[in-house]
């Protein structure tokens, strides 16, 4: 690989101000927090990766494996688990949406490295500060901000990338001003990645291209209050579908001869409120309201047809949490909030004849009026009463409902579920800390499971309204130590997962002929441990 940096900075003060970090109450560290669970990845730390996209990057972190299908992919897996068992937050909102598959997906791709300022990556449950997917664990990205300071100014900066390996190059320009009232930044980015040269040749199918725009204004509006508005938009083109374009994969020959993501765009517009309180009902708030769109659009024709079809995938929704935090007396810290998330699906699906050029509209993807709504409350206890214990208890009400209209009648539903959580850690050693979580975790079947029909392994995929929440229980036992310039942790886990959903064969269909059916259902239990 060959990388090109370049760096360009304008500045009206010669003063280096240190960033404060700034981030929601509920994702603060409690004194209970061990090392081997939670890593905190700065933007130099993700630089000095020298990885092509976000997904990489993180990879490298102790405890996560990415899973790339394609150049466009990348997965997080963190304790075996991924897809929308994992949950991705982007400045303390659901990156993780009502569509968000069964297994590996691109949601993570979908964030630019140029717009990220750190990197928090939780293994194991969170649910009871998150709620449905934190299972596996959460990735909490935060993105980059100037913040209103008196020794501001102009800022700006360039920086280019390019790799060999792909013969292509990723560029991003920022700029940015701050005074003592108010600061913004604004970040562009263009990626072209071409086909990945391997050791044994081109790799076919595996480029694209992508862009993003990133704006971050806030205020200070005095007396500890700060409002931030943020805005950003990824869009990515043209994207293949490496595994079912070659020979590979468990199949001869290509299963498709044209999948591709033609386009896949992501956008947020996010009001973020912080305020200081006056102490009675809590010393600080944070609200966050978000509207939220993402758009796929696929291009797929099967080995050996003659049919393209053309799908169209829209997500439009919102989104609101609010946290309080409160310190009661020396012997409480108290953290409480509450999560309302709404998603409208709207898919259609056109398959037209190659020969005769007809299209023939279809069944989208999702069944025609899907809509998926959630709530939850929660609270969470720092104790310090109990010498020479540290103990973090939390507990979460959490609520689903969905809606959708198949041909055969409307179909709804409901969800709702506890989930509680306790940790307690204490020193052992002058330098070294041991720390003992059990914590519940819980996924909502959202509607990738509910109300999507499609294909897998070359037939066909049944959704299942009847589906029951994936509800987990995971013990871990975790040891940190410390030295004067290093220090390590070590954790060992085991989780049980109930009701996991998965795909079962329903209808074998013809030997050979790849017309099998499968449908979504609980398919049992299952048990990690590492």
């Amino acid at each position: 690989m060959l990388a090109l940096l370049t760096l360009l900075a304008l500045s009206a003060q010669d003063v280096e101000v240190p960033e404060t970090i700034v981030t929601a109450p509920r994702a603060e560290g409690t004194a209970t927090t061990s090392t081997a669970r939670v890593t905190l990845l700065d933007a130099e730390d993700l630089a000095r990766t020298g990885a092509r996209s976000l997904p990489q990057a993180i990879g490298l972190a102790a405890g996560v494996w990415i899973q790339e299908t394609n150049l466009g992919g990348g997965s997080p897996f963190i304790r075996g688990l991924t897809g929308n068992q994992v949950l991705i937050l982007v400045d303390g909102v659901r990156l993780n949406d009502s569509t968000t598959r069964l297994g590996p997906n691109q949601a993570l791709n979908t964030i630019s490295t140029a717009i990220v300022d750190r990197v928090e990556v939780i293994r194991g449950p969170a649910s009871v500060l998150y709620g449905s997917d934190a299972i596996g664990g959460v990735i909490s990205i935060w993105t980059k901000r100037n913040r209103p300071r008196a020794e501001g100014g102009w800022r700006g900066g360039v920086e280019s990338v390019y790799r060999s390996d792909v013969d292509g190059a990723r560029t991003s320009v920022d700029v940015g001003h701050a005074d003592e009232r108010q600061g913004w930044v604004g970040i562009g980015n263009l990626q072209r990645w071409d086909d990945l040269e391997s050791a044994d040749g081109r790799q076919d199918f595996t480029g694209y291209d992508s862009w993003g725009l990133f704006g971050s204004w806030e205020r200070e509006l005095g007396d500890g209050d700060n409002l931030r508005l943020t805005a950003r938009v990824h869009r990515d083109d043209d994207v293949p579908r490496t595994d079912k374009l070659v020979t590979g994969f468990g199949q001869t020959q290509p299963s498709d001869v044209r999948h591709e993501f033609i386009v896949q765009q992501r956008e947020v517009y996010q009001l973020t409120w912080s305020h200081e309180m006056d102490g009675t009902f809590a010393d600080r708030m944070q609200m966050r309201l978000a509207f939220k769109r993402y758009e796929e659009q696929l291009r797929r024709q099967v080995t050996g047809s003659t049919t393209l079809r053309k799908q169209r995938d829209v997500v439009e929704g919102g989104a609101l949490g609010v946290d309080w935090k409160k310190l009661m007396g020396e012997d409480h810290l108290l953290t409480w909030g509450l999560d309302v998330d709404y998603d409208e699906v709207d898919s259609t699906r056109t398959d037209v004849d190659l020969i005769t050029l007809i299209g023939t509209p279809k069944t989208g993807n999702f069944q025609p009026d899907a809509r998926y709504a959630s709530f939850g409350l929660f609270v969470q206890d720092e104790i310090f009463s109990f010498e020479p214990f540290d103990v973090t208890a939390g507990a979460r009400y959490s609520y689903y409902d969905f809606s959708m209209q198949p041909s055969a009648g409307r179909e709804d539903g409901n969800f709702d579920a506890v989930t509680a959580s306790v940790q307690v850690a204490r020193d052992v050693f002058e330098s070294s800390r041991a720390t003992l979580t059990v914590a519940q975790g819980f996924r909502a079947p959202n509607l990738d499971d509910l109300g999507k029909d499609g294909s897998f392994a070359g037939g066909t995929e049944l959704a299942n309204p009847d589906l029951d929440p994936e509800r987990s229980l995971s013990v871990e036992l975790a040891l940190d130590t410390r030295g004067a310039a290093w220090s390590a942790g070590v954790a060992l886990f085991y989780t049980e997962i109930d009701d996991l959903i998965g795909r079962e064969l329903v209808d074998p269909g013809l030997p050979g002929d790849g017309d099998e059916t499968f449908m979504r259902e609980n398919i049992g239990d299952a048990a990690l441990w590492g």
